[in-house]
């Protein structure tokens, strides 16, 4: 759980896979890296992080992987402009269609339940009602008892160690 030690393993991960020649999952290493740095309070190094994952990701036409590095994002803008929510959202929800679009399911209801909490956050308890009861019926569905998680925060340990991988 502690920062150092994930800057390191995601910086060898990544060496590595460019030394192999590879970009499989090297934008969700490079999402993970800009949670990573939203955690530690350097919102605007995330963003600019993740939004070189989401391009490496369309570029490689890795959709799913789109998808998730989106959740992301929408944390990264969240935090980074929190009187402009409408980013955010917008990445959420892209997060949604792409995962759905992979049949996903399982991603689609950890988006869905941080696309709620987000919503939460800035008091729109209808929209978030809506987004959190697809959640549930999906989690349900497909036996996910650990979801939701607790939504990531910036220079938060207790949320990196909460977080499954």
């Amino acid at each position: 759980g502690d920062f150092p030690a994930a800057r390191q393993h995601l910086e060898r991960g990544l060496a590595i896979a460019r030394e192999m020649g590879t970009a499989i999952i090297v934008p969700l290493l490079e999402a993970f890296f800009a949670q990573l740095e939203m955690r530690e309070g350097k919102l605007e190094a995330a963003v600019a992080r993740v939004q070189r994952a989401i391009e490496e990701a369309k570029a490689t036409n890795q959709v799913s992987i789109e998808g998730e590095t989106h959740r992301i994002a929408g944390w990264c803008r969240h935090y980074l402009h929190p009187d402009a929510p409408e980013a955010a959202e917008a990445e959420f929800r892209t997060a949604v269609e792409l995962q759905r679009l992979c049949g996903a399911q399982t991603m689609v209801a950890r988006s869905l339940f941080d696309l709620a909490a987000m919503l939460d956050m800035r008091g729109d308890a209808a929209a978030a009602g809506v987004a959190r009861a697809e959640a549930e019926t999906i989690a349900e569905r497909c036996g996910l008892s650990w979801m939701p998680v607790p939504p990531p925060q910036p220079g938060s340990l207790a949320s990196a160690r909460s977080l499954p991988v």
